[in-house]
């Protein structure tokens, strides 16, 4: 999907739009989607350093919830942006950002539980959701001010070039976490490696504020995109904006589940060497690519939208064979490599499908498009953590059959509103 972003932006009309411009707008997409990938994949780590001595599952619950916590602060913080009086929501966007880089300050400086006790775990909590509050009114007024811009044939390319950052941001902080976690490094010292990551994005809020942010004309507002206007797209589009949303969630979770927890999962939960979860990783990106090739071959003979609907079928099929065989508790990494397949062939299928459905009588398609995908994440990706968590917690394992159960769940969501979806903006 990066590669499929990156080609269709490549010849695109964004070369119009100021250098600046569209820095500022990739800037806080590229860190939102940093930091909601390292906290994810590898906040658990931090248990021994903010948390008093407890069993693995509930540090993972109580990550995930704070995870939970903080995105739906951040959904909070889009629409609050969106009902405020215009005026006063674009005075206050310049100080977000001022917000999210203090966050990041107080967390990299940020006191142990050895030092404070409980309040350490206090105290992460409310910065996260502060900070998430903050991001969310800050990633409103980017796709407010993307939306403004005088090129209007533009804005579909932007939308491209927004989930281009996000993917961007995933990839570097998937690629730079699991460099140090392989290496073996004991947890005091991920300690220090995480607060140098909070200080680097303290630094990264302050260097795209003074160079970019400072050296923009941010008052570019047009009047077609008002409080009102938001107010009229989500009575309008509001089954439009809830179809795209679902159609992602099986996409998501497959992310959620390979990308960001199975490594850390395996490793802390399952007692897998560094070695052998590498090689895992490496089958999966192996397999992974196969899938998106696989689509690449079949794509021309089929509609894209009948594969999506046969893969969905597939993996609610495999998933209750599965469950029905009790497989999961023998043949895990079986099911880890079957999982990368439909992840492989969905970061195909999703553009190929979503990106060509005629869908131009909406009234707004960049916000609609981009709130359908910030709806996906934040909400069902972070219930989805939670429910895994959740029930390990109440088992006790980790060879549960709970993540067959939500891929079954966010199947099924994706078969109807595919189905519903396609039949109303369908050519």
């Amino acid at each position: 999907m990066l590669s499929y972003n990156f080609f269709l932006i490549k010849s695109s009309p964004l070369r119009q739009i100021p250098i600046r411009t569209m820095l500022f707008i990739a800037s806080i997409i590229y860190l939102d989607m940093y930091d909601l990938a390292m906290y994810v994949g590898y906040s658990v780590y931090l248990s021994p350093v903010l948390l008093p001595p407890m069993a693995l599952y509930s540090a993972f619950l109580f990550f995930s919830a704070t995870f939970v916590a903080s995105q739906f602060s951040k959904v909070v913080g889009y629409f609050w942006f969106n009902l405020l009086e215009d005026s006063y929501s674009q005075k206050h966007a310049v100080r977000a950002p001022v917000l999210i880089g203090l966050c990041y300050l107080i967390l990299a400086l940020q006191p142990t539980y050895n030092q404070v006790g409980i309040f350490a775990a206090y105290l992460f909590i409310l910065i996260r959701m502060i900070q998430g509050f903050a991001f969310g009114f800050e990633l409103a007024f980017v796709i407010r001010y993307a939306n403004a811009q005088e090129q209007t044939k533009s804005r579909r390319y932007m939308f491209y070039f927004i989930i281009f950052a996000g993917e961007v941001g995933i990839l570097v902080s998937v690629f730079v976490n699991r460099l140090f976690i392989s290496q073996g490094f004991s947890l005091v010292i991920y300690d220090y490696i995480c607060r140098l990551q909070f200080l680097m994005g303290f630094c990264f809020i302050v260097l795209s504020y003074v160079f970019i942010e400072r050296k923009i004309n941010l008052k570019v507002y047009s009047n077609h995109f008002t409080r009102l206007n938001f107010l009229y797209s989500l009575k309008r589009d509001g089954f439009y904006i809830l179809c795209r949303s679902a159609i992602l969630c099986f996409n998501v979770t497959l992310i959620i589940m390979i990308i960001f927890r199975m490594p850390n999962l395996s490793h802390l939960g399952m007692g897998w060497s560094h070695q052998l979860i590498n090689q895992t990783v490496l089958h999966t990106t192996v397999i992974a690519f196969l899938g998106t090739n696989f689509i690449r071959v079949i794509e021309t003979k089929f509609k894209p939208r009948d594969i999506m609907f046969f893969f969905y079928a597939s993996g609610v099929v495999i998933c209750i064979f599965w469950i029905y065989l009790d497989l999961v508790f023998t043949e895990y990494r079986l099911w880890i490599y079957i999982v990368a397949f439909f992840y492989g062939a969905f970061i195909r299928l999703y553009p190929l499908v979503m990106y060509t459905v005629a869908d131009f009588h909406c009234h707004n398609r960049l916000s609609g498009r981009y709130l359908g995908s910030f709806l996906s994440y934040n909400l069902f990706g972070s219930l989805t953590l939670l429910a895994l968590d959740v029930a390990h917690y109440q088992v006790h394992s980790y060879h549960d059959n709970i993540a067959l159960y939500i891929l079954i769940i966010a199947a099924l969501i994706g078969i109807i509103s595919l189905h519903l979806y396609t039949k109303r903006f369908q050519k």
